[in-house]
């Protein structure tokens, strides 16, 4: 592998990580908003694919 082809590899890899923090950060948003709408841990777990863990840490943060 030539050093363009190593380049273009890490911008590709670098740019498909920004993309999964930006979904993360996207569902996490989205879930906090539901919760304080009211709806239950499981609705928004299952509503944005988090798992009910990460939901139940996302609302201990709301407080």
């Amino acid at each position: 592998m030539g050093l363009a082809e190593g380049l273009e590899q890490g911008l590709e890899q670098g740019l498909e990580q920004g993309r999964r923090v930006g979904e993360s950060e996207a569902a996490r948003r989205i879930a906090g908003n539901l919760l304080a709408a009211g709806l239950t841990i499981e609705q928004v777990a299952s509503a944005v694919g988090l798992s009910i863990g990460e939901v139940r840490g996302i609302a201990q943060d709301l407080g």
